[in-house]
């Protein structure tokens, strides 16, 4: 963990010198993403002139799930994938409130490690028996995918499984979220469903969200939920997810709470 910590110190000085943001614990941020200052062109990213490889990102992104106990690698057991994986509107189930999460890069399951298991659980526990959950899939939650602005095939998931959910469901009010790259993924499947199912969409709940500042699609709009921590870069524009980007399991409580109080 210490030879994590001072190599992500290293790189970060190296590349950002003394403009990286401060690390702090609030929970909203309103910046803006910098493209001046990041280049995002897989299969290499420029940050202040300095070029960082696709490899690089992409060990960055697993060495800060391992640092959170995320077990990340194929050899999972698929019991153990199973723990962060729902797949209720596929199984056809049907309540008042469907969530609709896209997880993070390289994450397990369909819900991911970091907040989305945790987001849906608090959900149900201020809504029981009101909550139906769907991780997305077809979607990979590659590095590319996310350098790329969202994964084509997690994007093209997330808008089939919001218009599958409003068939099916047709009582029923979705909220679509994401986390990190699953945000892209929430932003990008939002704008591809037809606006008819608009007043279905309840809302939309994003953590750490490379769009941070750019709206959602028509009425979606109205009610949207960002959770951006100061200092976390990933929120900037730049892609480096480390530090509080790996914080928002934290927030689900307050996500759910938004939620709730909306439905």
């Amino acid at each position: 963990m210490q030879f994590f910590n001072f190599a992500l110190t290293l790189l970060l000085t190296a590349a950002l010198g003394s403009s990286a943001a401060p690390v702090d614990s609030t929970t909203e941020s309103t910046a803006q993403p910098d493209a001046a200052i990041t280049t995002l062109d897989a299969p290499n990213t420029t940050i202040n002139g300095v070029e960082i490889s696709q490899e690089t990102i992409a060990e960055l992104f697993k060495l800060g799930l391992k640092s959170k106990g995320a077990p990340i690698d194929s050899t999972a057991s698929l019991a153990k994938r199973q723990l962060w994986t729902r797949s209720d509107i596929t199984a056809g189930k049907c309540s008042d409130i469907i969530l609709i999460f896209a997880r993070g890069t390289f994450e397990p399951g369909n819900m991911g490690w970091i907040v989305g298991g945790g987001f849906a659980d608090e959900l149900a526990k201020r809504e029981p028996s009101r909550v139906v959950v769907q991780g997305v899939e077809p979607y990979d939650a590659s590095v590319v995918g996310y350098l790329i602005g969202g994964e084509q095939k997690g994007i093209d998931s997330m808008a089939t499984l919001i218009q599958r959910a409003a068939r099916q469901c047709p009582n029923g009010k979705i909220v679509i979220s994401g986390y990190s790259q699953g945000a892209q993924v929430a932003h990008k499947g939002a704008a591809k469903v037809p606006s008819s199912i608009y007043s279905q969409i309840a809302g939309a709940v994003v953590f750490g969200d490379p769009f941070n500042g750019q709206p959602f699609p028509g009425t979606i709009n109205k009610n949207v939920k960002t959770f951006c921590r100061v200092g976390d870069l990933i929120c900037l524009g730049i892609p480096l997810p480390i530090g509080v980007h790996l914080e928002y399991g934290a927030d689900a409580a307050a996500a759910a709470q938004w939620v709730a109080n909306l439905l």
